[in-house]
């Protein structure tokens, strides 16, 4: 009986456990920026997984919050003209946008390092979903040194069952991180 017992209060103060860290997780999250008080940074990147984050990141791009573009995490085939077009953007002179090919979020952590460094870039503003933006700092912070990161976070449109399952996800994921466990990663491609 006693063995039941200490079980139930076990597993009730684990969840409860797992629950305030889910709290402190969601209160983590940046709240979404209004683009118009964004300070200039040398340059903006973005981690695909949308056109969402895309589309931000060119309209911070064209009204001049830096003077390079980044996007890491771009499938094979796709060409800056085709993320112009997906983003909308008017963008003239590529030459200053530069495309990754990350596969995940700890990848595009490393290619965006290698790339500030290669670029003597000191600070970028990191363009990504709000659920997202936690692990993505974390991986940001694991990667680089004296490189400022600025969050702005996006919205991500999609149904609540949708944001409940990201949400956890990314939750998980980040707790993992934290705990210098590898967990397998494949981010969704737009």
């Amino acid at each position: 009986m006693l063995g039941k017992t200490a079980f139930k209060i076990f597993t009730f103060l684990l969840l409860g456990l797992i629950a305030l860290k889910f709290l402190s997780f969601y209160n983590m999250i940046p709240k979404i920026q209004d683009t118009k008080s964004v300070e200039k940074t040398d340059a903006i990147v973005v981690f695909t997984g949308g056109n969402k984050r895309v589309q931000a990141a060119f309209d911070l791009f064209e009204k001049r919050h830096a003077e390079l573009l980044f996007v890491s995490g771009v499938p094979k085939g796709v060409t800056k003209r085709k993320l112009l077009k997906v983003s909308h953007s008017s963008i003239v002179d590529l030459s200053t946008v530069q495309l990754g090919s990350a596969e995940n979020t700890q990848e595009n952590a490393e290619e965006v390092s290698k790339w500030a460094r290669d670029q003597n870039i000191r600070s970028i503003r990191l363009v990504t979903t709000t659920f997202h933006m936690p692990r993505a700092l974390r991986e940001m912070r694991l990667k680089t040194e004296n490189l400022v990161v600025i969050p702005h976070p996006i919205s991500a449109d999609m149904p609540i069952y949708a944001a409940i399952y990201y949400y956890f996800s990314e939750f998980v994921k980040l707790t993992l991180l934290e705990m210098g466990i590898e967990y397998p990663e494949k981010q969704s491609i737009f």
